[in-house]
C-alpha cells in the first residue's frame, strides 16, 4: 500500500514537471515570437529610414534647399532695389509734372511733331526757298522741338528725360528679374512639397510600426507577469 502511494505521488510529480516544462516551453516560444516581431518591426523601420535618405538624395534635396536660401536672398535684394527705383521714379514724375503757368497744347502729339520736323527739315534741304520762307520753316522746327522738350523730353537735349527713361528701363529690368526669381522660388517649394509628401508616407508608417512594437512588448510583459 505504501508503495502504491509513493508511485501515485511520483506520478503527480512527473505530471507537474511535465506541466511546468510545457508552460516554460510556451513562455519561451512566446518570448521568441515577440522578440522576432520586434526584430521585424525594427528592420522595417530601418528600411523606411533608408528609403527617406534615398528620396532626399535622388531628388537632390540638399541642393534644392541651398538654392532656395540663395534665391530668397536674391529676391530680397531685388525687392530693395525695386523700392529704391520706384521711389526715384515717383520723384521724377513729380518733378516732371507741368507747372500751371505752362501753355497747354493739346493739338499735337510727339509722333506728329517729330514727323512734322522731319518733313520741314527735308523741305529745307531739298527745296529752293526765299529767305523769309526758310526763316519761317526754321522757326516752326524750333517751336516743335521746344514743345517736345517741354512736354515729353528731347532725346538730344533733355538730361532729365534721359534719366527718367534710364530709371524706367532699369525698373522694368529689375521687375522682370524679381518675377523670374519669385517664379523659381515657387518651383523649388513645389519640389520640396512633393519630396515631403513621399517622406511623410514613410514617417507615418514608422510611427505605426513603433506603436505596434510597443504594443507587442506590453503584451509580452503582461503575459510574463501572469
Amino acid at each position: 500500500m505504501e508503495k502504491e502511494a509513493v508511485l501515485e505521488e511520483l506520478k503527480k510529480v512527473r505530471a507537474e514537471i511535465k506541466r511546468l516544462k510545457k508552460e516554460f516551453s510556451q513562455k519561451k516560444d512566446m518570448k521568441e515570437e515577440h522578440f522576432e516581431k520586434g526584430e521585424v518591426y525594427s528592420t522595417e523601420i530601418d528600411t523606411l529610414y533608408e528609403e527617406i535618405k534615398t528620396i532626399e538624395k535622388e531628388n537632390n534635396l540638399d541642393v534644392i534647399n541651398k538654392d532656395l536660401e540663395e534665391r530668397k536672398v536674391e529676391l530680397e535684394s531685388f525687392k530693395a532695389k525695386l523700392e529704391e527705383l520706384n521711389q526715384k521714379f515717383e520723384n521724377l514724375k513729380k518733378a516732371d509734372t507741368p507747372k500751371p503757368n505752362r501753355p497747354v497744347v493739346k493739338s499735337i502729339s510727339i509722333d506728329i511733331a517729330k514727323k512734322e520736323i522731319k518733313y520741314l527739315d527735308l523741305k529745307l534741304q531739298t527745296q529752293v526757298l526765299s529767305l523769309d520762307k526758310e526763316s519761317e520753316l526754321i522757326k516752326q522746327i524750333a517751336e516743335l522741338k521746344d514743345k517736345i522738350a517741354v512736354y515729353h523730353g528731347d532725346e538730344d537735349n533733355s538730361s532729365e528725360n534721359g534719366e527718367f527713361r534710364e530709371i524706367k528701363k532699369e525698373l522694368n529690368y529689375v521687375r522682370r528679374k524679381y518675377s523670374a526669381v519669385e517664379k523659381k522660388i515657387r518651383s523649388l517649394y513645389k519640389q520640396i512639397r512633393l519630396i515631403s509628401k513621399e517622406k511623410k508616407k514613410r514617417y507615418k508608417r514608422i510611427d505605426d510600426l513603433r506603436n505596434l512594437k510597443k504594443s507587442s512588448f506590453e503584451e509580452f510583459r503582461s503575459t510574463k507577469k501572469n
